[in-house]
């Protein structure tokens, strides 16, 4: 019993733990919705007005009882990472039809209405492309590279990723945590399998899941890592984890090796 209380005390110290440099936060009105972002910069950014930095569009930025924004920013703190972290939500509410159950769920052709998605991934991929994007690059020191900047998303964001990287990719990582690959009776195995060997595709794809899921999350979260690698897309490389925790537990250690791929890959130089 105390070494429990030991534990939970260590784990809501970690959840408490400051988030470093600033963050500011804007509403960006579009016709799909009003959109809130809140952007967390390094506190180099203050003291360096000359560099650039890369960036992360965090899914599910501040939605209630995730708030996924919070999480990958301390995590960059703690890590003491020079990246821009950007998380993204419904300012007008979530359920279904509206936020996230529009925005990241795939049309839907083979189970339709299931849990209330309505198909609007290409949509708001559209609206990242031409709205969130520029908005980031326009206001924000960072490099205008899509090698320099990574799409973070958990459970429905996972999917979203997971649709993202069977497109014109405009992020140079995707990290798919706990992927909702059943959605549409998992129809995302299909379109992976019919993209073309010399479609372009991210750089980096990190694809997790907790083992306490079970395996309805974990197998097709292999599954699509596997297909991914087998493709043997040109300059991909493809990484799958898992940890002992379930589907909320697998959102921090998802993103800190999220996080761990991004600073590999980012040189001294840059």
């Amino acid at each position: 019993m105390e070494r429990a209380r030991v534990v939970a005390v260590v784990l809501a110290c970690a959840a408490c733990a400051p988030i470093s440099g600033e963050v500011s936060s804007h509403e960006l009105n579009s016709d799909l919705d009003t959109f809130a972002l809140t952007v967390r910069v390094p506190p180099s950014y203050a003291t360096s007005p000359e560099r650039t930095y890369s960036w992360v569009l965090q899914l599910d930025g501040r939605v209630p009882s995730l708030n996924e924004f919070d999480t990958t920013a301390r995590l960059a703190s703690e890590q003491n990472l020079d990246v821009v972290i950007v998380g993204i939500n419904s300012a007008t509410g979530e359920g279904p039809g509206r936020g996230r159950l529009r925005d990241y769920t795939i049309p839907a052709d083979l189970a339709p209405d299931q849990w209330g998605g309505t198909g609007g991934a290409p949509a708001f991929r559209v609206l990242v492309r031409d709205r969130i994007i520029p908005f980031i690059e326009q206001n924000y020191r960072v490099k205008p590279d899509v090698s320099k900047r990574a799409l973070f998303g958990h459970s429905l964001g996972g999917l979203f990723g997971a649709y993202c990287f069977t497109e014109e990719p405009l992020f140079g990582a995707i990290v798919s945590a706990s992927p909702s690959l059943v959605y549409d009776a998992g129809r995302m195995h299909g379109v992976i399998d019919s993209m073309p060997v010399t479609a372009r595709t991210p750089s980096t794809l990190l694809m997790t899941a907790g083992i306490l899921e079970g395996p309805e999350m974990v197998v097709p979260m292999r599954t699509f890592a596997r297909q991914a690698r087998e493709k043997n897309f040109a300059g991909l490389e493809v990484s799958e984890e898992t940890f002992p925790v379930d589907h909320i537990g697998s959102v921090e250690p998802s993103f800190r090796a999220g996080l761990r791929c991004r600073s590999r890959a980012e040189s001294p130089a840059t």
